[in-house]
């Protein structure tokens, strides 16, 4: 169940194993990644992963605080980050974030080839009519993601 968070499913190219992971930034910070592919009894590049609606960069607006722990965890997170000084009449630095590329760019780092990640293109926030956003109203409801296995 999400709202903002990025829902990611994953099974194999067999269909004998499911795996459903609930990636907020925390997640994403704390490697939810790569300790859920850890306990999967395949190879990387038989994985198949689908990214599912999440709040996009643009409406993910964060702090310096949480900027600075991505950084500290690893420099090249500095990519999925762009930087405003005056943002929505807030005059100190702020930062939108990418999590949906951090997901990507985590699943690449751990040997899943880039042509077995899809990701949706809807955003949580734009799309009201069909999809909850704490960002956007402040308390909401959720959607489940469902991935299972038919035998």
């Amino acid at each position: 169940m999400t709202a903002d968070c990025i829902p990611i499913l994953l099974t194999n190219k067999a269909g004998t194993f499911v795996a459903a992971i609930h990636a907020g930034w925390r997640g994403l910070l704390n490697d939810i990644i790569y300790q859920t592919l850890q306990k999967i009894p395949t190879r990387p590049e038989n994985i198949l992963v689908y990214i599912g609606p999440s709040i996009c960069q643009k409406h993910f607006e964060v702090g310096t605080d949480l900027y600075d722990k991505f950084i500290q965890a690893n420099r090249y997170y500095r990519e999925y980050f762009t930087s405003y000084d005056n943002f929505n009449g807030i005059e100190k630095a702020r930062f939108t974030c990418n999590l949906s590329a951090i997901a990507t760019w985590q699943l690449l780092l751990h040997n899943i080839p880039a042509g077995n990640v899809t990701s949706s293109v809807l955003c949580t926030y734009c799309r009201s009519d069909i999809l909850y956003s704490y960002r956007r109203d402040g308390t909401t409801g959720r959607f489940a993601s469902l991935i299972w296995l038919i035998k």
